[in-house]
Formats: C-alpha cells, sequence, structure tokens
C-alpha cells in the first residue's frame, strides 16, 4: 500500500494536518515536539489499525478531545486506489473504506 494523502485531526498532538505525499521518498523536519512521531505513528496506523506504540485508542486521542481522526487516500495492492477513513473514541475505532463501514478489521489489514 502506498500513501498519496493524509488528514489528521485530535491526532496525539497535532490539531489538524493534511499532507499531500509523492515521490518514492518522504522527509519530516522540524524541532522537537512538533508532531514529526505522530505524523508516522499516524501513517502506520492507517497501515496496521493499531499504534506501533502499543498505546490504547484514548492516548491517541488529543488530550481534551472527544475523538480523533485520520483519513487516507492510498494505493492498495488488492483494491486500487482506496479511501480509508478510522474516527477513534476512548476504547473503539470505527473504519469506513471507501465509504462502507469496516466490520471485521483483518478484511482491512489483511
Amino acid at each position: 500500500m502506498q500513501l498519496r494523502h493524509l488528514a489528521l485531526e485530535n491526532f496525539r498532538n497535532v490539531a489538524l494536518a493534511r499532507l499531500e505525499l509523492s515521490g518514492p521518498r518522504q522527509f519530516l523536519v522540524g524541532a522537537n515536539g512538533q508532531g514529526k512521531t505522530s505524523l508516522l505513528e499516524a501513517a502506520g496506523f492507517a497501515t496496521a489499525l493499531r499504534s506501533f506504540r502499543g498505546a490504547e485508542t484514548r492516548h491517541l486521542i488529543s488530550h481534551g478531545q472527544a475523538q480523533a481522526r485520520l483519513v487516507c487516500g492510498c494505493t492498495h495492492e488488492r483494491w486500487g486506489e482506496t479511501r480509508l477513513e478510522v474516527t477513534l473514541r476512548s476504547g473503539a475505532k470505527e473504519v469506513v473504506l471507501d465509504g462502507e463501514r469496516v466490520r471485521r478489521l483483518a478484511d482491512v489489514i489483511g
């Protein structure tokens, strides 16, 4: 799967961001605490539907917020151009793939 764009809302310390990803490599540059690792975690979350840090869902939501959301557009090996939307609430996640709610997460991550 190749990410084409990534949008975040209330994910970790990122209130709102949208990245357009093109070309074979991406570089994130910035001072400490500015959200570089949060962006990487969101990209990883989009591919595995879990945090590489092993964090509980509630830890991925910005402090004081009820939910977090990430949306990514990607080119998937099996489905071609795909849009994945994930809404995180404390203890729960809702996944929508190309406008249809996903019932089994294994169907997305294979």
